[in-house]
């Protein structure tokens, strides 16, 4: 114990100094929950793993049932949870076993850029990486026993993969949005346009929390975007919330939108 205690607080020490300082209030509180929960695009990821993916099966000419310069314009209009949604029906036809394969290969890829061409249009989309300071921090709150929950409007297969391949998390605490499956013959899963169950985006991040949690609330929580604010404003208040970003103007649009009693850390990357 004594060894891991010290490893513990090696772990600590390679902290970026906002998470360091946060970590050591809370540890000092005597009852809190323990409970951690992070969102997967743009926040354990530097970018978006089922965009990443979408582009990817354009790029090796697999039929997919969205066009994605109509999900471009779905996303300048701003009507981002319908976007996400038509993005999953996109899927429809696609082997699960295929999505899963590819999110492996692009998360372990050495390369940064997928190149594709939709009609006349060529497209660059960069490949994600995992933000190596919060997995750090994931490292930190594992080793003191934390329970960490990823709750990510991306498709529920996705998730899974970054976290039990990539993360090693436990599948117990994982949520995304899930489609149904028609399975073949052979056993085969393969994805529909109708999605199941709670859609995984503003009000329904924190259903998915209360399913895994109940009555209990997150004391860290992490996020970038307009669909985590709900959760995050659902953060404990004698916890911390991490608001991401790749600019500081992405950040501070977060942070507009948070309760002011939220004690915050920044993480620019």
């Amino acid at each position: 114990m004594a060894n891991l205690g010290a490893y513990s607080d090696k772990i600590l020490d390679k902290l970026i100094s906002g998470f360091q300082e946060q970590i050591i209030r809370i540890r000092n509180i005597e009852k809190h929950s323990k409970i951690a929960v992070f969102d997967m695009d743009g926040t354990l990821l530097d970018g978006d793993l089922e965009e990443a993916v979408y582009c990817f099966l354009i790029a090796n000419n697999y039929p997919v049932k969205l066009k994605w310069s109509n999900y471009l314009e779905m996303l300048d209009r701003e009507d981002y949870q319908n976007a996400y949604i038509a993005l999953k029906k996109g899927l429809d036809g696609i082997k699960a076993d295929a999505i899963m394969n590819f999110a492996e290969k692009l998360l372990s890829s050495k390369h940064s850029t997928i190149f594709f061409r939709e009609g006349n249009i060529e497209y660059q989309y960069p490949i994600p990486k995992i933000n190596h300071e919060l997995y750090k921090l994931l490292i930190y709150l594992k080793i003191n026993e934390w329970k960490i929950a990823v709750i990510s409007a991306s498709t529920q297969v996705l998730v899974r993969t970054l976290a039990e391949k990539f993360l090693n998390l436990s599948t117990n605490y994982i949520r995304g949005t899930r489609s149904e499956f028609f399975v073949t013959e052979d056993c085969e899963d393969i994805f529909t346009d109708r999605i199941t169950g709670i859609i995984t985006y503003g009000q329904g991040k924190i259903d998915s929390f209360k399913e895994m949690f109940f009555d209990e609330k997150p004391m860290i929580s992490a996020g970038d975007s307009e669909g985590d604010i709900e959760l995050l404003n659902y953060t404990h208040k004698d916890g911390f919330v991490i608001t991401c970003g790749k600019s500081q103007g992405n950040i501070q649009k977060l942070r507009n939108q948070l309760d002011a009693d939220l004690h915050k850390v920044d993480f620019m990357y």
